[in-house]
C-alpha cells in the first residue's frame, strides 16, 4: 500500500516537471553546465523504479536529496501517508 502511495507521488512530481519552465540552461555550483531538467526526471524516475527496492537504499536517499536541493519546497510537501512510507525507507537499515 505505501508503495503504491509514494510510486503515485513520484509520478505527480514527474507530471510537474514536464509540465513546469525548468530548463536544461542550469549551472552547478561551479558554474559548470548542468542539464537541470534532464537530472531531475533521471533522479524522479529513478526514485518511482527504485524506492520498492531495499538495496537500492543509498541510492533512493542519493536521488531523494538531489530533487529536495532542486525543486521548490512547496513540491515536496508530502501528505501523512505519504511521509510515513518515506520516512520508512530513509529509515531502513540494509
Amino acid at each position: 500500500m505505501s508503495n503504491d502511495v509514494l510510486k503515485a507521488y513520484f509520478q505527480s512530481l514527474i507530471k510537474r516537471v514536464e509540465e513546469s519552465d525548468i530548463g536544461n540552461n542550469g549551472k552547478d555550483k561551479n558554474g559548470f553546465f548542468k542539464p537541470t531538467r534532464a537530472l531531475l526526471l533521471r533522479k524522479l524516475h529513478l526514485l518511482e523504479d527504485l524506492h520498492m527496492k531495499p538495496m537500492a537504499r543509498a541510492m533512493v536517499i542519493d536521488a531523494w536529496q538531489s530533487i529536495a536541493e532542486e525543486l521548490p519546497p512547496e513540491w515536496l510537501i508530502l501528505g501523512p501517508e505519504e511521509k510515513m512510507a518515506m520516512q520508512k525507507i530513509l529509515q531502513e537499515k540494509i
